[in-house]
């Protein structure tokens, strides 16, 4: 009898685990997701989901929770799967990100009542689309310039939300008015903005956060100073003294190849000292891609190229003025370099069709060629602008004459 309990314990404890100590890793803290419906008409339903999979079907108004959770610090969308007959459901507060507590905030309002959401399309060139998305369902792809409209609408009182699911191939689109709430009329004033984007933009004595913010960092002593700016207005520019040691850099890994671009900026030099004074220059010892001087109000700006050759501007006819604006371009049009100055064709060169630009080094200096002190620019600076895949100017032009253009080019 003796052996038969000791056998006994002994398949308890294979079984169960014997001994002291227990160990294992702790699990994730979960969450709960919940959801508050109104207005949804007796006899309907409408069926949600959970981060595109759990599926939960409400078919009466008040709170209903998910049968899954979210884990601790995670992510989660809810969206409507499928609609009631003849009504509409708009989920509002449905996304989030960093889980650490249930979720009790999401409402889904239900009508009879329901809006579209439209709105118009512009600079969005021939061959390419975008998906749109509102309220992170209802893909709608637009291919044309021109009107569009949601097929989904939006209860009375509901929500929307505008944004970009997929963008075009070789361009970006930004939303304008693309949030609403509250909703009782059809919405028709979303715009959605497409075109080129900068690689580099330079305002106010910073680079533009919506293009991904890059650091400046100021070298000596230069600074942002509050002053006229092109357009007549007190704002701040970079600052360039008479040190000789002040200068800026940016992170810069932008490649031309052989396509199109544009390189354009304005200054405002205020010592003219018969030497070299650089702008821009990503020049690494002619193995970056240029370098943008002046010489006695002569510009003189060098392409390096592969194979060692170089477009070399050598200006004969339009002069820089000192104590002023000026507004500077560089394009590549079609295989054609062409060097402008306030506007006018100050140079041209077509003898290096089909060459490549050097590739970007990583850094691009402002105010100085390198970090030492040869070529160190006076005066101040602003709108300094690269956009690679497009020339913006093939003819004279009037300079720009505001900022509205500066982001996104069409």
């Amino acid at each position: 009898m003796k052996i038969h309990r000791i056998l006994l314990l002994l398949l308890v404890c294979i079984f169960n685990g014997c001994g002291g100590g227990g160990g294992g890793s702790t699990p994730t803290p979960t969450f709960n997701v919940s959801v508050t419906t109104s207005g949804l008409s007796n006899g309907q339903q409408v069926a949600l989901l959970l981060n595109g999979g759990t599926p939960l079907t409400v078919s009466s108004s008040g709170t209903s929770t998910f049968s899954a959770s979210v884990p601790q610090n995670g992510t989660y969308a809810v969206t409507v799967g499928t609609q009631p007959v003849n009504e509409v459901c708009t989920v509002n507060n449905g996304t989030g990100s960093g889980v650490n507590a249930n979720i009790t905030n999401i409402t889904v309002t239900c009508s009879l009542d329901t809006y579209t959401i439209s709105g118009t399309v512009s600079g969005l060139a021939s061959g390419q689309q975008v998906t749109l998305l509102n309220n992170s369902a209802n893909a709608t792809t637009v291919s044309a310039n021109g009107g569009f409209t949601f097929t989904v609408p939006v209860s009375y009182n509901g929500s929307y939300a505008v944004t970009v699911g997929t963008q075009p191939t070789a361009e970006t689109c930004t939303v304008q008015n693309g949030v609403g709430t509250n909703i009782t009329s059809n919405v028709t004033n979303v715009v959605l903005n497409c075109g080129v984007p900068v690689s580099l933009l330079i305002l106010n004595g910073q680079t533009d956060s919506s293009l991904g913010q890059k650091t400046l960092t100021f070298n000596g002593n230069a600074i942002k100073q509050i002053t006229t700016d092109p357009w007549g207005n007190q704002s701040p520019v970079l600052s360039f003294d008479t040190s000789g040691t002040s200068y800026l850099t940016v992170p810069f890994t932008t490649a031309f190849g052989l396509s199109d671009f544009t390189i354009d900026l304005w200054f405002y030099p205020t010592l003219n000292n018969n030497s070299w004074q650089a702008l821009l220059a990503d020049w690494n010892n002619t193995a970056g891609p240029f370098a943008v001087l002046f010489n006695s109000g002569r510009p003189n700006t060098n392409i390096a190229l592969s194979g060692g050759s170089r477009s070399i501007e050598s200006s004969f006819f339009n002069y820089i003025n000192y104590n002023t604006w000026n507004h500077y371009a560089i394009t590549r049009n079609n295989g054609v370099f062409n060097y402008w100055v306030n506007g006018k064709l100050d140079s041209s060169d077509s003898t290096h069709i089909g060459v490549a630009v050097n590739p970007a080094s990583g850094t691009l200096y402002i105010g100085h060629q390198e970090a030492d002190s040869y070529a160190a620019y006076t005066g101040y600076m602003t709108a300094i602008r690269i956009l690679p895949g497009k020339a913006l100017f093939s003819a004279p032009f009037t300079p720009p004459t505001s900022l509205s253009t500066y982001t996104q080019i069409n």
